[in-house]
């Protein structure tokens, strides 16, 4: 018959402090990769992509950032 299609349980959204994107961004920059840092700390890939760019632009690193 027909297949149940599970679903996925949506996150919790959960706040973060500055200096916890901080960290994060930092172990980044420190050359792991987003995919690492995001599994390691329990984030979104999405999410830690966001920060760092945020980060980059703050930092007169980029442009391109909103």
């Amino acid at each position: 018959m027909g297949q149940k299609k599970e679903l996925k349980k949506r996150r919790v959204r959960r706040a973060f402090t500055a200096a916890q994107k901080a960290d994060a961004v930092r172990l980044v920059k420190s050359g792991k990769s987003v995919a690492q840092v995001a599994r390691e700390l329990d984030l979104t890939v999405t999410s830690l992509h966001a920060w760092v760019r945020r980060a980059e632009a703050d930092a007169g690193e980029r442009s391109d950032a909103l």
